[in-house]
């Protein structure tokens, strides 16, 4: 049996360039990782890892994500109750006011519930319960449209992090929703009914209205699905000058803001080398990546 190689990544792992992080781990699809060789990690790439190092995993696609909390990073995914999700575990405690501890969502589990906490975070105000109530649904369409799609049969894992303005790079407080999971992917999700020849155009088709893996294009929605889960989300980004990173097999697509010119960025990142079979190690953590980008009011 071969052993997975050490994924190697920056110390800091953040959204503001998730690049580095995306190309090692397409790089990489199966390895081992020690958090506490981190500085910082925030909540999406600790939600990204988790879902990749879930027990129940094969071992042949299976990663070996741990931390024995000896770092910032190590420290922060004890806190959030990363083993905890990985092993399918509760983790119960949680900084009620900075995270929603990750945690997995299946099928017949309470998705509304989680989506409600998620919310919070975000709200706080009860005099803005009406906004809360908007973030809610988009919230529980996107964990209801990976529940459904995906196809991976442990279903999505999710957690949430609320960073303060002047940490780091941000300027204002913000809030990181993460849903991953290890299924099929976009593009295969949407080819029963779609032609999408690359990762590229099922990740443009994904955000438009009314597109769905469960019926044609031109249509408006089938019986239990309108295709708007991840429209409304790429909307609600635009709306509150954010970021929106979805990615899959193949590349991602990010979405940002610029708050004052009121204006979005639309990239696609696509790493230029595929997968490397698992006894092949990294050797740099640099992003090899091509970006192309659009823009838009």
């Amino acid at each position: 049996m071969i052993e997975a190689p050490d994924l190697v990544l920056p110390d800091r792992i953040a959204l503001t360039d998730p690049t580095p992080f995306l190309a090692a781990v397409t790089r990489t699809p199966t390895f081992h990782k020690n958090l506490d060789t981190l500085d910082v990690v925030e909540m999406w790439a600790l939600v990204a890892l988790c879902a990749l190092a879930r027990r129940e995993l094969h071992d042949e696609t299976r990663s070996d994500v741990y931390t024995r909390g000896q770092s910032g990073a190590g420290r922060f995914a004890h806190a959030v109750g990363f083993a905890a999700a990985r092993d399918g575990q509760d983790f119960g405690a949680s900084q009620v006011d900075r995270t929603v501890a990750i945690q997995r969502v299946a099928f017949g589990s309470s998705a509304e519930a989680v989506a409600g906490r998620i919310a919070r975070l975000a709200v706080p105000d009860d005099e803005e319960s009406e906004s809360r109530g908007a973030l809610a649904y988009v919230i529980d369409e996107l964990l209801r449209n990976v529940l459904q799609h995906s196809g991976d049969p442990l279903g999505a894992v999710i957690g949430a992090q609320r960073i303060e303005a002047g940490k780091g790079p941000y300027t204002r407080p913000t809030v990181q929703v993460t849903v991953a999971d290890s299924g099929r992917g976009i593009a295969e999700s949407l080819r029963r009914f779609h032609d999408v020849p690359d990762a590229k155009v099922a990740l443009e088709k994904a955000i438009r209205p009314h597109i769905s893996g469960t019926f044609p294009e031109g249509q408006t929605g089938s019986i239990d699905n309108a295709g708007l889960g991840l429209f409304f989300t790429s909307e609600m980004a635009k709306l509150t000058a954010s970021r929106f990173l979805l990615s899959t097999r193949g590349g991602a697509l990010l979405l940002t803001s610029d708050e004052h010119e009121g204006t979005h960025e639309l990239s696609f990142l696509t790493p230029d080398a595929p997968a490397i079979p698992a006894r092949s190690p990294s050797s740099s953590c640099r992003s090899r990546s091509r970006i192309e980008t659009r823009s838009f009011r």
